[in-house]
């Protein structure tokens, strides 16, 4: 593995160091062209290009690798500022020795032996500034590139982490309603069996159809609405047996409730509550009303119960079934539900929710 690491390492090296040879002499084939102007004196202008290219060498490193990576990334800018006017003064006084230095070696003190471009210092500052200009755009670019690249890795790994810890929580909330729903419905069972009840097998009947529900039902991410108000039926049914006629049941079903989808078990809490914080305790005049009605792709449910005159409205709406509605909505459904609870006036109590709904693809599939 060392060896892979140190053979990608010195590839990676040869491959900058290439482009950097490649860089440099496109450069000085730049120079050559644009000095080559009004001379036909090629060896003066090659060895002028020959002197000038190190300050187009060091004016650039010195920029790209030591200003902009230790001063202008860490926002340190008034030192870059600072630092960029002098390295700019400073390549300025070294584009003048290169003249005179030109004029001293190449011309032999005769400024008309000089190459008519490398004796203006606009035309020098402009051909060195040029490169340096077009080497810092490509750095920055780089950089750029770079950061934006790591940028989206980080928002990438920050979605995961968000999408499992959404995956994890949903699971734990699944967990938690499931059990509260068994409980609920095997302490039913219990007391018919001790009242040894001829309702007993129709119970257990009903209680299979809701288990195979939960069974195969509660890992898809949506069911059918329709079925999953059929299951809400076969619930309050199996609950209201044990009642024995003392509960009056009106359930209420409107709209196009096969044509949407719903995650499983999400309205089932609505009527657990009403049952275990509701009728608890209370002897008789017992209702429950179940509204589901379908309008425009929202689905408006709303359950009302009657409370013992002794129930605590903190209980009716602060149970583990109402919390983890509210919990799976804001995951499942963000800013597309309005969920209510009427507090205890005149011995009912009431919650009430407003859900945007996913049409079922297979029914819109059908569709003319």
């Amino acid at each position: 593995m060392w060896q892979a690491s140190q053979h990608n390492f010195l590839h990676t090296l040869a491959g900058r160091l290439l482009l950097h040879l490649l860089f440099w002499l496109a450069a000085a084939a730049f120079l050559l062209y644009f000095f080559g102007h009004f001379t036909a004196d090629y060896r003066y202008t090659f060895l002028f290009v020959c002197l000038l290219l190190p300050v187009a060498v060091g004016t650039t490193y010195l920029i790209n690798y030591f200003l902009i990576p230790r001063y202008l990334l860490r926002k340190r800018y008034r030192r870059f500022i600072a630092y960029l006017l002098f390295t700019i003064i400073l390549s300025v006084w070294a584009e003048m020795l290169v003249m005179v230095g030109a004029l001293i070696q190449l011309a032999d003190y005769r400024y008309g032996n000089m190459a008519p471009l490398t004796t203006n210092i606009f035309y020098l500052v402009t051909s060195l500034y040029f490169l340096v200009f077009l080497s810092t755009s490509i750095n920055l670019l780089r950089h750029w590139y770079r950061s934006q690249q790591h940028l989206s890795e980080l928002r990438q790994q920050q979605l995961e982490a968000t999408l499992k810890l959404r995956e994890a929580e949903l699971q734990l909330l699944k967990g938690q309603i499931h059990p509260h729903f068994l409980f609920n419905t095997l302490n039913n069972l219990y007391g018919l069996a001790l009242e040894k009840s001829d309702q007993m097998p129709d119970a257990i009947l009903r209680l299979s159809g809701l288990l195979e529900a939960l069974l195969y039902r509660s890992h898809q991410q949506e069911v059918p609405l329709k079925s999953e108000l059929k299951l809400i039926e076969d619930y309050v049914s199996l609950e209201k047996l044990r009642f024995e006629g003392r509960l009056e049941v009106d359930i209420k079903m409107e709209g196009p409730l096969e044509d949407y989808l719903i995650a499983p078990f999400l309205l089932f809490p609505f009527l657990e509550n009403a049952f275990k914080h509701g009728f608890s305790g209370s002897t008789d005049g017992l209702h429950l009303k179940v509204e589901a009605l379908m309008r425009g792709g929202t689905l408006h449910f709303k359950v009302t119960n009657s409370v013992g005159p002794t129930r605590n409205p903190s209980a009716m709406a602060g149970g583990i079934g109402l919390k983890n509605v509210r919990k799976r909505l804001a995951l499942l459904y963000p800013r597309r539900y309005q969920l209510r609870t009427c507090g205890i006036s005149a011995g009912s109590y009431g919650a009430e929710l407003q859900l945007s709904l996913n049409t079922d693809p297979k029914v819109a599939y059908a569709l003319p």
